[in-house]
């Protein structure tokens, strides 16, 4: 039988740098810059600007990898690369519809898991180090941002029961942000974006 299973950035390892952020949510524009691309250095120090060359995530991927892709098309992209035999064997036992079966290109096996749902093809696709939304929202963004950027979107029961919020991304009604909020420091820890209607996670 099918399971769900909870998507815990612990579980899936995202190795994200928390970077400063602006007083509000910067909208930024431009082309979403393919993981692995030259980009802007991260950096730890406080109200680091979003810019057109920063990695977008969404509204339908990331730089040319797009939820729904089959797996041939989202390896021709060159973004990521299959992920090791022994982890998608592992989570076919947990939930065969839908496992990490490939990983963001340069991350290591343990982390920037790319989830494949067999009946609609990429179902999740995690935010790399430095990305934002395209309305600003990154790791480092604050509860009160967040609530700015997606006004409808931040569910306080649901918040407070799972730690994070569910916000549809705007324009593409098929897709939604999975924002992980830190409970101490209300601060965004990671990101996701994943098909609206999907069976990897609850």
């Amino acid at each position: 039988m099918r399971r769900t299973v909870p998507f815990l950035g612990a579980i899936l390892g995202f190795t994200l740098t928390v970077t400063g952020c602006a007083a509000s949510p910067a909208q930024v524009g431009g082309v979403a810059a393919p993981v692995g691309a030259a980009g802007p250095t991260t950096t730890s120090e406080p109200n680091t600007p979003i810019t057109a060359a920063s990695p977008i995530l969404g509204p339908d991927g990331l730089g040319t990898l797009e939820l729904g892709m089959t797996r041939a098309e989202a390896l021709a992209t060159g973004q990521i690369v299959k992920q090791s035999a022994a982890v998608v064997a592992e989570w076919r036992e947990v939930n065969e519809n839908c496992v990490p079966e490939f990983r963001l290109q340069g991350s290591p096996s343990e982390s920037g898991w790319v989830w494949y749902q067999e009946s609609d093809g990429l179902a999740v696709i995690p935010g790399p180090t430095g990305v934002a939304t395209p309305e600003g929202i990154r790791v480092g963004s604050t509860l009160d941002e967040v609530r700015r950027a997606y006004p409808k979107a931040v569910d306080e029961q649901f918040l407070a029961d799972t730690g994070r919020v569910m916000a549809q991304a705007p324009g593409n009604r098929q897709v939604a942000y999975r924002i992980q909020i830190d409970g101490d420091s209300r601060k965004v820890n990671s990101l996701a974006l994943q098909l609206t209607v999907q069976e990897c996670f609850e």
